[in-house]
């Protein structure tokens, strides 16, 4: 991890891409991955997560939700996914850099999360508690992901700028 005696981000984004290619994640592996991309830093609650993966209108039965948390285990044992000990779960810089340069999340690839956003804020007279982190998360949406939907990223944002002139 070092060259000429000192450490470089260079070296563990070489390493962690490397490492990436290898472990051929699975399909639910990648899906997680890529909608963690957008997760501001200090991360999100495991179920609440889970619950903006699912298609909206969809009550689980803990069938889908035992699943993406069984990939998030492995992710987490594979040291791709961070947590504070259990409840909050995040990806490190530098496996977001990586996943966003080799997974390339987008629109379509996040539309459960861009969907359960956008019926959050059509709840227009909902108040949601944590204002800046929500503003955060449509900033990184805005910033990283693929805008291969135009017409859902149009409304997705036209519903959140609705939603925060309320606030």
């Amino acid at each position: 991890m070092k060259k000429d005696g000192r450490t470089s981000p260079e070296t563990y984004y070489g390493h962690i891409h490397k490492l990436i290619s290898l472990i051929s994640l699975s399909k639910q592996g990648k899906y997680i991955m890529q909608n963690l991309t957008v997760i501001p830093c200090e991360g999100i609650g495991r179920n609440l997560f889970c619950r903006w993966l699912m298609p909206v209108g969809v009550i689980d039965n803990n069938g889908y939700n035992a699943l993406l948390n069984n990939e998030i285990d492995n992710l987490t044992d594979l040291g791709f996914i961070q947590t504070d000990g259990y409840e909050k779960i995040m990806l490190h810089p530098l496996i977001q850099k990586v996943v966003l340069d080799d997974i390339k999340p987008g629109i379509v690839s996040c539309r459960e999360m861009v969907e359960n956003l956008k019926a959050l804020f059509l709840l227009r007279n909902v108040d949601y508690s944590d204002r800046n982190y929500l503003f955060r998360l449509i900033d990184n949406i805005t910033e990283y992901i693929e805008k291969d939907d135009v017409p859902l990223y149009i409304d997705f944002l036209n519903e959140a700028f609705e939603y925060a002139k309320k606030i």
